[in-house]
């Protein structure tokens, strides 16, 4: 085709495709065809990308604290979504599961939220949480995959502590150790080195904290003291410090070793310079020596055991306590009532969410205490405001909010469904505790709703899994990873129906769309990004539906990873028109047809099908992974995304094929397609 003419077709498209320059000059509502949804943060995105975020997204979440996300983050989100008028931001929190993270990388602290709040209402915090009721063993709590997730070096982490360091010679100077990493910080801001100094001038003090009680330190030292240094143990009593009598294995920091105590009935959290209320004991300085410890590492308790393959988490059983002061000690461990539960605390036994985080606990459904801590920990955040300008709060986006959880733990486990359930709070065989918590998630969804007078409620329920239980009782379902190139046909259609479901509901779907699975080759990319893009227009209500580039793979640090110039070109809406010859491809139909199908040509056991929905602008098609039989493909074969799959479907008009830069081809009436490949193409004028 002459470069006249094209230069021609694509000025009659200038009013609907979006001219970009450096990705920055688009005004808001620039996606004719769709909405868009996006993840606001300012930890992993530079300016460029935080800015053409919050002015081109209608729908937005803040995942983490606002102060972090807004003053802290390098620059303030405020000048750029006030100039986004229809964007709506919803906050991010926990219902089905919570953590304490530790470190730099740090969620809203919904542990110490959620803890205070159980002290207001006289509620019993740790009721809240689901428990082990004896010691229960995992195929796998943290796979390697994700060890490195958020920072940790290894795993699990249960024993991490967070030290701060108070030095005698400098006026309020406090350095902070961030206990995922072990970098010594202090509140200005300074470098340290990684190792740990253990008080050299009388006066100086360690504190060794923790967000529950705990009864022992474990020391490996650097340089060890010298038998003239000295220093006593404290805890904080409520009123003040006072001497803590401990069981040295260190022989005064002489060698590496094990420090031992019983927790004391009167032993309370305190701050220590603005911290949040943690459980301390501290080492403070009486005496210098001529060499002063240096420690390498510091840390708890490790309860989470390896065993072989397996890692067992303790159970817990109150007839092991024999004086109820909340931890089985020394005596008591010694001669248990039930040795089958091995917990020395009742947190030690929290059900940990298997596959993902071990210090992540599942939460107590059944608890309606819990229902009404939720209640006013969701009021009150909606009740603040994302920032200084003009936005307030449009709801909350839950996550994890799935079967997944209970489901994973209980897989992981190695329990049948005719099983005896393992947990404390739900007893009963498996299959049935299972549905049991799910239903109550959901009740819990619903009962804090309608505490939050009109606001919207979203929720992540993951690609994997319909959750119609708790649907009913969202606006936005949160579709984590729902299309990517995993899918086979049969996949693809049982998706959409979870998507129509909601449609005929009048709810929305959040649709994550998600790359990067095919390789991180410029063709491999864009052939993902053009995939996921026409799955997607083919199953949207653009009336009620967002789209959602998952895991920040659209960020404009990644130059290969670019989204504007494709969700910017004008398609249209969908019709409802299907060609004479053509079936639809749903039940539901929203205009969507078989364009083709028959025996893959790299695998003639399996059938492919192709998909396609007419816009007015544009003829959308997407080729998923071919199939036998109703099993979706769990692992990636490369045969099944290769050449060999290549299909070649003729189309009744001519059309240009869209790319992934917004430029288009010449027109064509034929097009080939290999599996898990689409292509969106552009009508003749």
């Amino acid at each position: 085709m002459k470069m006249e003419a094209i230069a021609s077709f694509l000025s009659v498209y200038t009013a609907s495709y979006v001219q970009v320059v450096s990705g920055m000059n688009c005004s808001p509502n620039v996606f004719p065809s769709l909405k868009v949804y996006v993840h606001l943060s300012s930890l992993h995105l530079d300016e460029l990308s935080k800015k053409w975020e919050a002015e081109h997204a209608d729908l937005a979440e803040l995942t983490l604290d606002p102060a972090v996300h807004f003053y802290n983050g390098g620059m303030s989100l405020d000048p750029y979504i006030n100039h986004n008028p229809r964007l709506r931001i919803l906050r991010m929190c926990y219902y089905s599961n919570n953590d304490h993270r530790y470190g730099g990388i740090t969620y809203t602290d919904e542990y110490n939220e959620l803890h205070n709040i159980c002290e207001e209402l006289g509620v019993d915090f740790e009721d809240i949480f689901l428990h082990y009721r004896k010691d229960t063993s995992m195929d796998e709590i943290l796979p390697e995959s994700k060890s490195g997730w958020v920072g940790q070096p290894d795993a699990p982490r249960e024993d991490r502590l967070r030290l701060i360091v108070k030095y005698s010679n400098i006026a309020e100077r406090y350095a902070v150790i961030n206990p995922m990493l072990y970098t010594l910080m202090d509140v200005m801001g300074d470098r340290y080195p990684t190792y740990i100094p253990l008080c050299s001038n009388p006066g100086d003090i360690v504190y060794f904290g923790h967000y529950e009680r705990f009864k022992e330190l474990n020391l490996k030292l650097d340089v060890k003291a010298s038998g003239d240094w000295e220093a006593i143990y404290e805890y904080w009593t409520g009123k003040g410090w006072t001497p803590l009598e401990v069981t040295d294995g260190t022989n005064l920091m002489t060698k590496d070793g094990r420090i031992q105590f019983v927790p004391p009935i009167d032993w309370y959290k305190t701050s220590i310079n603005t911290s949040e209320p943690w459980w301390y004991v501290r080492l403070r300085c009486t005496r210098s020596g001529n060499t002063d410890p240096i420690a390498k590492t510091v840390k708890a308790e490790k309860y989470i055991r390896k065993l072989g393959d397996q890692w067992q988490v303790p159970g817990w059983d109150p007839s092991n306590d024999g004086n109820g002061d909340g931890f089985v000690d020394d005596e008591e461990f010694s001669d248990l009532a039930n040795p089958l539960a091995t917990a020395r605390f009742r947190y030690q036994a929290r059900a940990v969410t298997c596959h993902w985080d071990p210090q992540r606990w599942l939460m107590n459904m059944a608890n309606p205490d819990y229902l009404k801590v939720l209640a006013v920990q969701q009021k009150r955040r909606v009740s603040t405001a994302p920032g200084k300008g003009k936005h307030t709060w449009a709801g909350v986006r839950i996550d994890n909010t799935s079967p997944y959880f209970i489901q994973k733990m209980i897989s992981m486990s190695g329990i049948s469904g005719e099983s005896e359930s393992p947990l404390a709070e739900y007893r009963g065989r498996i299959r049935n505790v299972a549905r049991k918590w799910e239903k109550d998630f959901a009740d819990c969804i619903g009962s804090v709703r309608r505490k939050l007078e009109g606001k919207m409620m979203a929720a992540n329920v993951y690609g994997a899994f319909h959750f119609p239980d708790a649907e009913e009782n969202l606006d936005v379902i949160y579709r984590e990873n729902l299309i990517n190139v995993r899918l086979t046909c049969l996949d693809f259609e049982r998706k959409y129906s979870w998507v129509a479901d909601a449609h005929e509901k009048e709810k929305s779907n959040a649709i994550s769309i998600r790359i990067g699975n095919l390789g991180r080759t410029s063709e491999a990319i864009t052939r993902e990004q053009i995939y996921v893009l026409a799955c997607f227009y083919i199953m949207q209500d653009p009336s009620l539906d967002y789209v959602v580039m998952a895991w920040g793979l659209n960020r404009f640090n990644f130059p290969r990873i670019r989204w504007i110039d494709l969700l910017g070109f004008d398609i249209g809406k969908p019709t409802l028109e299907i060609p004479a010859g053509c079936s639809p491809a749903f039940e539901t139909d929203n205009g969507t047809y078989i364009l083709h199908g028959g025996c893959d040509p790299g695998a003639p056991d399996k059938t492919y099908k192709v998909y396609a929905r007419e816009y007015t602008k544009a003829l959308v098609v997407a080729k998923p992974l071919s199939c036998k039989g109703p099993n979706p493909t769990l692992e990636m074969n490369p045969r099944e995304y290769s050449e060999a799959t290549t299909t070649i479907h003729r189309l009744g008009s001519r059309y240009r094929r869209l790319y992934a830069d917004g430029t288009v081809g010449s027109l064509v009436n034929q097009i080939e397609l290999r599996n898990a490949e689409g292509a969106i193409l552009i009508k003749e004028l």
